[in-house]
């Protein structure tokens, strides 16, 4: 297919190629890949594709869809909106070792 042509546009080409099907393959993971699950008494919260903030089911309070602003640029003059999954921990909760996963600061899931 490409016979006659230097190994470094052949690179090139295989590049330009492979590139966007990964990002296509990563897109179509994340679409399917759940936001909030439930196993073994813990709450799993995705935020990476490829591990879960494991949160004991006994220190969730309460759990709910937000939306607010983003940081994203204006479009249309209008700013755009994100979706925000908000889940609120007991107080007593603070020990950050009870968890595997990102570390709680702040209340937040960083």
């Amino acid at each position: 297919m490409l016979n006659g042509k230097p190994w470094f546009v052949q690179l090139l080409l295989l590049t330009l190629t492979a590139v966007p099907l990964w990002m296509l393959g990563e897109l179509i993971y994340a679409a399917f890949q759940p936001r909030l699950a439930y196993d073994a008494g813990e709450l799993l919260i995705f935020l990476e594709p490829a591990r879960a903030a494991r949160v004991p089911i006994q220190i969730v309070e309460v759990m709910f869809l937000g939306q607010g602003p983003s940081e994203l640029p204006k479009l249309k003059g209008r700013e755009p909106e994100t979706q925000n999954v908000v889940v609120r921990l007991a107080e007593s909760a603070s020990d950050s070792r009870r968890y595997s996963g990102p570390s709680l600061e702040r209340g937040r899931l960083d």
